[in-house]
């Protein structure tokens, strides 16, 4: 039924790849690519495209056939939710003495659709292919018919292990946090016949290791720029006096002081809502939730981030200026302002018509603008910056650490630590100023012995 129409896309100079209803379309420019999709939808013989599995924009980085095709790098590399299912696969038949055959098609069917992704997959997979057809015959065997797991299969099974983690560093990702998918995997891992575990054995340690040497991790300086700097701007024109505010400087504005005050990831700005239950006025403060659909990042059942206070700034300083900065100010004129044109509850709104839902990247955009003034040339500008810069100020201006940790949703201090704690000019410079300080000269009548 495809061949006649793709053939005319064809002869229309589209160039176009399918498999059965899936299809990719390739174009040198993103005009000509929303020509070709366009001329491709097919409305008028009847067909209805199903717009929520499709990508109808034009895009470099785009999912087909189980696989992330990365023009701008020229990488081809499997999802993350094929690499899963690999990994899960494998483990229910490592777990079983025996599987159903359909189960073992399965699992080669989706090793056999990463052969033109992964470095030598089909040969890895060719011994289990030769395993299940021993035990199996497809033109006379049920597909619920039990093949049983002997040790020659297993090594080849718990390959996959190695297999999963050299693919998520291909991906790009860093060690780190290919150590926590080993540590996921370890839970639910029975081990090698070796007797080691996934978290002892050496060809995984020497893998890890060699990732390790390949891709360290990178350091980078504190930023150079300090929220002081930012702050003295926000107090002035054009963001004061806030009645004279346009809606544009008043909502970044009040995203740098909710995101300050704070000391919360991009995430959870974004998931701020003005649904009931969610933001309540109290008499020193705002206090905020997140929509509950809203997951953080190290959010898990045992440990829940807390509710965002703001507190005004009448409450802890008479100086007038400083109401500049009050977070709980800005928000409330931020929310008076966009009272007419909300039709969202997303607390954060795109200041012009039609007034839509911003995006993370537009809040961490409208941060990045207030920090890029201040940054040192040729130090780009990071919107999370913020949170390591807040939570050191809390630190240095002797704020329990406890506080910090409650506010800025951390499990443990070594995450403030070892990540975010940026030190001061005055701090840093204490161990040279110690060293090089001048030698004390000895006062008259005393001698150096």
């Amino acid at each position: 039924m495809t061949r006649p129409v793709l053939a005319h896309l064809r002869r229309e100079g589209i160039m176009v790849f399918a498999y059965i209803d899936d299809w990719l379309i390739v174009a040198p420019s993103q005009r000509q690519a929303r020509a070709d999709t366009a001329l491709a939808l097919l409305h008028n013989l009847g067909w209805i495209v199903n717009e929520g599995k499709s990508s109808l924009s034009p895009t470099q980085s785009i999912v087909y056939l189980g696989a992330t095709l990365d023009l701008r790098e020229g990488r081809i590399f499997p999802t993350q939710e094929r690499l899963s299912s690999v990994t899960t696969t494998a483990g229910q038949l490592l777990h079983s003495p025996s599987s159903p055959a359909s189960l073992w098609q399965r699992f080669l069917g989706l090793k056999a659709s990463m052969v033109d992704v992964l470095d030598l997959c089909r040969l890895r997979m060719r011994p289990l292919q030769r395993y299940f057809l021993d035990r199996f015959h497809p033109a006379t065997d049920c597909a619920d018919a039990r093949i049983q797991l002997q040790e020659e299969a297993k090594p080849f099974l718990r390959c996959e292990v190695a297999d999963f983690l050299t693919a998520l560093y291909l991906e790009g990702m860093q060690v780190s946090t290919i150590r926590n998918y080993r540590s996921a995997i370890a839970a639910i891992h029975t081990g090698f016949p070796d007797g080691s575990s996934n978290g002892s054995n050496d060809v995984i340690r020497q893998l890890l290791k060699g990732m390790f040497n390949r891709r360290p991790p990178t350091r980078r300086l504190p930023p150079s720029w300090s929220i002081s700097g930012v702050l003295a701007v926000l107090a002035e024109s054009p963001y004061e006096p806030m009645h004279q505010s346009t809606l544009e400087h008043l909502t970044h504005k009040t995203v740098f002081l909710v995101a300050a005050a704070s000391a919360g990831r991009r995430g959870c700005l974004h998931a701020l809502t003005t649904k009931p239950g969610f933001l309540r006025h109290d008499r020193d403060g705002i206090r905020l939730l997140p929509d509950p659909t809203f997951l953080a990042k190290n959010q898990s059942a045992s440990f829940t981030p807390q509710e965002i206070f703001l507190p005004t700034i009448d409450s802890m300083s008479s100086v007038e200026e400083d109401k500049r900065w009050c977070p709980v100010r800005a928000l409330r004129w931020y929310l008076e302002k966009t009272k007419l044109v909300r039709h969202h509850p997303q607390l954060f709104l795109v200041p012009r018509r039609p007034y839509g839902p911003a995006s993370k990247d537009s809040i961490s955009r409208w941060v990045r603008d207030l920090i890029r003034p201040h940054v040192a040339e040729g130090e780009s500008a990071r919107a999370h910056d913020v949170r390591g810069q807040a939570t050191s100020r809390a630190g240095f201006a002797g704020v329990p650490i406890e506080e910090i940790m409650k506010a800025a949703s951390w499990k443990t201090p070594s995450t403030f630590v070892s990540t975010y704690l940026t030190d001061t000019v005055s701090a840093e410079a204490a161990f040279a100023a110690a060293s090089l300080r001048c030698p004390t000269l000895p006062t008259p009548g005393h001698q150096r012995r």
